[in-house]
C-alpha cells in the first residue's frame, strides 16, 4: 500500500528559493510505486499552501495520525500524512518546525530538533567540538566577550578577522575585516542576523572540504569528500547557488598528506554523532595550505538541487539520486 509523503519547503527566510529548488529536485527521485507525494510551500508570510495552489493548509495530529487540512475556498479536504520530508534551508534549519512535528508525534526524515539546534548555532557547535577535541579555527564569542578590533586581533594573533552571526545560513551576515572601520561594519552587519556573533581568525588561502553522510541503520556511510576550488575570499551564497558560479568541486586529494580523506571521513562520523545528527547531513571544513583541517559547520538539511554538493559527492561514490533518496526515506524515525 502506498504511503502519503509530505514535502514541506519554501519558508520565510532568504533561502526559500533554494529550498523550493531542492524539494523539486528530490521529488523527481521518490519511488512513485511506494509514495504519493503531497507538496506544501511555506510562503514568506508563514502561511502554508499547497504548491501551485491558493489552498491554505494546516497540519494536525488526529487520533494519532498526521492529517493535512486543506481549505480551498468553499471546499475542505483531509489528507492523511504518513511521513514528512522537510526541505528547508538557512533560518528554517534551526529546529523550530521540527519541534512542531515532534510535539505532534509525526514522523519525519532528517536530523531531529535537538541536533538541528546544536548544529545551527555556530557557537554551540564550536564549543561542543572543542570539548570533543575536534580542531576548529580560533574564535571569540563576541556576546560573552565583546572586544574591539585591536583586542580581537591580539587575542587571535592576526590582523584579519572573519565576523559571522552565530545563527544564520549560507554565509548570510558574514564578512571579513582587516581594520577598525571594517570591523565595526562587520559587527553591525552580523547583528542584522543575530545578536550572538562569532569572531574567527581569518586563514589566508584556505580551501573548503565537504563530507556528506548517510545513516544506514546503526552504521554511517560517508561519500567521497569534495574539495572546493572557489578562488574567492568567502564561499558565499552566490558561489554556492548561482548558475554562473565559478566554484568547482574536485575529488582529487593527491596533493594532501596520505590518509587525509580517511581522516575527513572518520572525523565527520564523530561530529555527526557528537552533534546528535540523524539520517543525513553535510559536514563542512576549512583546510589551510599545510593540510590542517578545521571543522566549520554541519548542514543538517543540505542543498539538494541538481547542482548540489550533497548529490555530487554521493554520485561520485556510486549512489544514484533515486537510491540515495530511497535510503533517506528508509531511515525515518519518530
Amino acid at each position: 500500500m502506498k504511503r502519503n509523503l509530505l514535502f514541506v519547503s519554501g519558508g520565510i527566510g532568504r533561502e526559500r528559493d533554494v529550498a523550493l529548488a531542492s524539494a523539486k529536485n528530490v521529488r523527481k527521485y521518490v519511488d512513485q510505486n511506494q509514495y504519493d507525494v503531497i507538496s506544501v510551500v511555506i510562503l514568506p508570510t508563514g502561511v502554508w499552501t499547497l504548491e501551485d495552489s491558493t489552498a491554505i493548509c494546516h497540519l494536525i495530529n488526529e487520533n494519532g495520525k498526521g492529517v493535512l487540512l486543506v481549505n480551498n475556498g468553499h471546499l475542505s479536504q483531509k489528507i492523511v500524512v504518513d511521513l514528512i520530508f522537510p526541505v528547508l534551508h538557512g533560518d528554517a534549519e534551526d529546529g523550530v518546525l521540527l519541534g512542531l512535528f515532534q510535539s505532534m508525534k509525526l514522523p519525519y526524515v532528517g536530523t531531529k530538533k535537538l541536533g538541528s539546534v546544536l548544529c545551527f548555532d555556530k557557537l554551540t557547535a564550536k564549543k561542543l567540538a572543542i570539548q570533543a577535541g575536534i580542531p576548529i579555527v580560533p574564535f571569540i564569542d563576541h556576546f560573552l566577550n565583546p572586544v574591539d578590533y585591536h583586542a580581537a586581533c591580539k587575542e587571535l594573533k592576526t590582523s584579519k578577522l572573519c565576523v559571522k552571526p552565530s545563527n544564520s545560513g549560507s554565509t548570510f551576515g558574514v564578512s571579513v575585516a582587516n581594520d577598525e572601520d571594517s570591523f565595526k561594519k562587520a559587527i553591525d552587519f552580523a547583528r542584522e542576523f543575530d545578536e550572538y556573533i562569532v569572531i574567527e581568525k581569518y586563514i589566508e588561502n584556505v580551501r573548503e572540504v565537504f563530507c556528506a553522510i548517510l545513516a544506514d541503520g546503526e552504521s554511517l556511510i560517508t561519500a567521497d569528500p569534495g574539495l572546493l576550488n572557489a578562488g574567492a575570499e568567502l564561499f558565499d551564497f552566490d558561489l554556492k547557488y548561482s548558475s554562473g558560479s565559478s566554484a568547482d568541486v574536485s575529488f582529487d586529494f593527491s596533493a594532501f598528506p596520505a590518509g587525509f580523506e580517511s581522516h575527513v571521513r572518520e572525523l565527520s562520523k564523530k561530529i555527526f554523532r557528537i552533534l546528535r545528527c540523524d539520517n543525513y547531513s553535510r559536514i563542512d571544513y576549512l583546510v589551510d595550505i599545510w593540510g590542517n583541517l578545521y571543522f566549520s559547520e554541519v548542514n543538517t538539511i543540505p542543498g539538494m538541487g541538481d547542482r548540489s554538493l550533497f548529490f555530487k559527492m554521493f554520485k561520485h561514490s556510486g549512489y544514484e539520486p533515486s537510491n540515495l533518496v530511497a535510503k533517506i526515506l528508509s531511515n525515518e524515525k519518530f
